[in-house]
């Protein structure tokens, strides 16, 4: 194969930042910027149940809580990555694509929520009894 084919106009040496189209740049900027703060936020909720389990606090209703929230980043992160757009010169692309990991991934955050809800109301019950 020869690497230097275009492809629909699209030249290999126009690559550059200098010839992306201002909305399409913008566009992909705002997107990773967003799934970056979404993936920190995801990280921070992981580092707040891990400090929980390490005190002893394992099945208390901010772990609870936390996991939700880590569903709903990922499925943020799952909706983003849906609808792909680029604009280079002559050359534009817009696309769907579905990626798998985030969505399987929320789905075990929800799990697990379920899981340390069922944990705490069994812990809760063990208080009660004599």
């Amino acid at each position: 194969m020869d690497s230097k084919k275009s492809i629909k106009g699209f030249e290999p040496e126009s690559k550059s930042f200098d010839n992306w189209k201002n909305g399409s740049l913008f566009f992909n900027y705002f997107k990773f910027l967003i799934v970056l703060i979404l993936a920190y936020r995801i990280f921070h909720q992981i580092s707040n149940i891990i400090s929980s389990v390490k005190e002893f606090r394992t099945f208390h209703q901010i772990n609870i809580v936390a996991f939700k929230k880590i569903g709903k980043y990922c499925l943020l992160i799952f909706f983003l990555s849906i609808f792909n757009f680029w604009r280079i010169g002559d050359y534009s692309r817009a696309s769907i694509s579905v990626y798998l990991t985030p969505i399987l991934l929320s789905l075990l955050a929800f799990f697990l929520s379920e899981i340390f809800k069922e944990g705490r109301g069994i812990m809760l019950e063990n208080e009660l009894t004599i």
